[in-house]
């Protein structure tokens, strides 16, 4: 007994303490987001080249989406697509930064993502529309045109 005595002597004194570890409220994901969401508004900024993340694809925990939208907050451009379920866009607080959401006919959100660019690739106007648009402008221009010359449709 006396040996097992001697050899716990010879073991150097370790110091035990309560290490705060950090917080995991929102699962330690929400301040590496924040970062790429930085990186990407500096690559915006310097290069010219807009960066698309899709938080549905993330591991976020509900509160972390939360905190992460009310961080973001609202900016001054909020925009409603109508179409099937629809679509919500708004810049955030922080301008090229786009808060993209889409829902369902019942109006729950399907998926979220945020586009960081200097205006949301789904809102703008398709060839198409825009080739469309130009017809029914032609057709309404030379119906008022008729219509002031006295001209019967």
């Amino acid at each position: 007994m006396e040996l097992g005595a001697s050899v716990m002597n010879e073991i150097p004194h370790i110091s035990l303490g309560v290490r705060k570890e950090p917080s995991t409220t929102y699962g330690g994901n929400l301040l590496p987001l924040l970062h790429q969401i930085h990186y990407g508004l500096d690559q915006l900024q310097t290069l010219g080249e807009p960066c698309f993340i899709d938080l549905s694809s993330l591991p976020l925990a509900p509160a972390e989406q939360t905190a992460l939208l009310d961080f973001l907050g609202m900016g001054e451009v909020q925009i409603s697509i109508h179409n099937l379920g629809g679509s919500k866009i708004w810049e955030s607080r922080f301008p090229g930064v786009w808060v993209v959401e889409h829902l369902n006919e019942q109006g729950d959100c399907l998926a979220r993502h945020l586009e960081i660019a200097n205006f949301p690739y789904l809102a703008r106007s398709q060839a198409e529309d825009i080739a469309f648009g130009l017809e029914q402008l032609e057709d309404g221009l030379k119906t008022l045109a008729d219509t002031e010359r006295g001209d019967s449709p």
